[in-house]
């Protein structure tokens, strides 16, 4: 077997005491336990998931097969839950638990005498007065049936966060590179979509004939925002080990393809938040040596140069779609402010318990502006942030603080640190979620929860367990 096979294929922490195969069934052997290491099986349901799971609610059977994957991933490495549960630090095990339970608590059945008088209920039972249901028992979710839905969701990206804490710090680090080979196969097939107009390679169905860079996605907000994550562990790669000269020049040509792409997917609000790149290349920058600087200096200088010459030169041509993109930003008329005045009535209606996870669509038609009619369906609030008060109530924003605090507080930790580019570039790649979910919905497809589950991963090494709650 060739070494750098033998490298990959079998752990290298143990390496120490193993020893290589001589015969073709050592061999055979060695490399099959190695490929059921949790490192496997955490690349097999993040490609599952970029493959099948960048729709939205119109993909269901793509995210049942993500979903379903991640079942029997878990059920193989059930011990990997049981290991995480004592190890976790109390808050991140707090966290995890009462995300995955809120949306099961919101469908266990409740008597009548308590479910009928919940805020936002009325309706309901009105309905059911009229063919003499209301006595029946329900659940505190108005659509149990999605609200389900949206705690099978929940599966993938806490399957990637329990594989993802059993990798050792150096295999932990291959999660940079992976994200880098998605960012790669999402610039190939967006080129082909493009180049199709929008009918070839689409791997969501629901952006076919679109004029715009999807990639993996259905929405080209996920898309541009993949395109900064993967900009943002273009930085981190090269700035977390010394590179060569000519490996720098390369990851800066790299980058103006990158960004390239993401006007492409014509995101104004990606194209926004590509701003955080920059914070995360100053820490790095300073993290380094003064020679080690002077190298990625020139190398960041010389690509965007290259990249401001690359836009201009397109712009001189006449690009459609690139100064579509910039266009994009002279016209700031959104619905969505009326979408959110008339999410904040839905917010009122159902108080302090929500009408359970996923329900949106369900509930909104009620209380939609008769001024705000649209052709199309809202479908979402296009605001994450409101959408979770609506559906979870009280618990589901106490729940958003209390992951925005502990990743705050790990983000902060890491900062103390020496050389933590890989944990700051996690945290930038969190806060561009959190922050893309002020106008978006960003978590609301596997391939992206599963991303974040990573950063998760990355942003909190195992030496930070004491710090942040608990220990290992």
């Amino acid at each position: 077997m060739a070494p750098w096979l033998y490298d990959i294929l079998m752990p290298k922490d143990n390496g120490a005491n193993l020893k290589r195969p001589r015969s073709y069934m050592d061999m055979r052997s060695a490399v099959m336990s190695g490929l059921q290491g949790p490192k496997y099986y955490l690349v097999a349901i993040v490609l599952i998931a970029f493959i099948a799971g960048g729709g939205g609610v119109g993909a269901a059977i793509s995210n049942l097969a993500v979903q379903g994957a991640a079942l029997i991933v878990l059920f193989a490495n059930f011990s990997a839950v049981t290991q995480f549960c004592r190890e976790a630090p109390r808050w991140l095990l707090l966290l995890v638990g009462c995300s995955m339970a809120l949306p099961l608590v919101q469908i266990i059945p409740l008597p009548p005498s308590i479910w009928t008088h919940l805020p936002g209920r009325d309706l309901v039972v009105q309905s059911l007065q009229l063919i003499g249901q209301d006595e029946r028992w329900a659940p505190l979710s108005i659509a149990p049936a999605r609200t389900f839905i949206a705690f099978l969701g929940l599966v993938p990206p806490f399957t990637v966060l329990i594989l993802s804490w059993q990798l050792s710090p150096s295999e932990r680090r291959m999660i940079i590179p992976l994200l880098l080979c998605l960012g790669a196969c999402s610039v190939i097939i967006g080129a082909i979509q493009l180049i199709s107009g929008g009918t070839a390679a689409m791997i969501q169905v629901e952006a076919y004939g679109s004029p715009d860079l999807h990639g993996f996605f259905a929405n080209r907000n996920s898309s541009g925002l993949f395109f900064v994550i993967t900009l943002i562990a273009l930085v981190v790669w090269s700035f977390s080990e010394r590179r060569r000269r000519s490996s720098l020049l390369i990851a800066a040509t790299t980058a103006l393809l990158l960004l390239l792409c993401l006007v492409l997917t014509r995101s104004r609000s990606s194209m926004a938040l590509g701003i955080l790149i920059l914070p995360v290349l100053g820490y790095a920058l300073f993290n380094k040596s003064m020679q080690t600087q002077k190298s990625l200096l020139v190398a960041g200088v010389l690509g965007a140069g290259v990249l401001v010459a690359g836009i201009f030169v397109l712009s001189a041509l006449g690009n459609s779609q690139v100064k579509s993109s910039i266009d994009r930003f002279t016209s700031i008329e959104d619905v969505r402010p009326l979408i959110w005045q008339d999410t904040l009535s839905a917010i009122k209606r159902y108080g302090v318990i929500g009408s359970g996870m996923g329900t949106f669509d369900e509930v909104f038609q009620v209380d939609e502006s008769l001024e705000y009619l649209d052709p199309l369906r809202a479908g979402r609030a296009h605001n994450d942030w409101l959408e979770i008060a609506l559906e979870a109530g009280v618990a589901g924003v106490l729940l958003a603080l209390g992951w925005t605090g502990w990743i705050l507080s790990a983000g902060v930790i890491a900062l103390k640190r020496r050389n933590a580019v890989i944990p700051v570039g996690a945290f930038a790649i969190l806060a561009c979620m959190a922050l893309q979910s002020i106008l978006d919905y960003p978590l609301r497809n596997e391939a992206l929860l599963c991303t974040a589950a990573l950063a998760l991963a990355l942003l909190r090494p195992i030496d930070m367990a004491k710090e942040l709650g608990g220990g290992v």
